[in-house]
């Protein structure tokens, strides 16, 4: 068995295009990852095979695939991280949700959201927020980041 990681070297886009090359001669019997977005994309393709574990059987149905192709089983934390230079701690917001508050404009910062674990973030803010709100967020944030990689 040889292993292959998601690293910085293959992120998980790579791995997906991967397998998805060798849909006809398959040499993964695993693919673990933390990207929804791309396991739907494999689900579509016709790369997975459905297997419903009975491991699975407490989670939630918003959290796994109806026809059982996968289950989500972890969460992941995101976190908001503040300039105290520039950022009194009494004007921090209660929510994510106030980033879309004009007074915000300018000063939000995330990282590009087409790929990695920040694409399945950007979806779950677009439809807890809605369009009007999600469309403000973009507006305001500066989603090209040096900062961040």
């Amino acid at each position: 068995v040889k292993s292959v990681y998601d690293s910085e070297a293959t992120k998980t886009t790579g791995l997906v295009n991967r397998l998805i090359a060798e849909k006809a001669n398959p040499r993964a019997d695993v693919f673990w990852n933390s990207e929804t977005g791309r396991t739907i994309v494999l689900k579509q393709k016709g790369v997975l095979a459905p297997y419903k574990s009975p491991s699975a059987v407490d989670i939630p149905a918003t959290f796994k695939d109806r026809d059982g192709y996968w289950s989500g089983f972890g969460a992941r934390c995101r976190i908001l991280i503040y300039n105290t230079d520039l950022i009194n701690e009494d004007n921090l917001p209660k929510s994510i949700f106030e980033l879309t508050e004009p007074k915000w404009k300018g000063k939000v910062s995330l990282a590009y959201p087409l790929f990695g674990t920040t694409a399945t973030h950007a979806a779950a803010l677009y439809a807890n927020l809605g369009e009007a709100k999600a469309r403000k967020l973009k507006e305001y944030g500066t989603f090209y980041s040096s900062l961040i990689g």
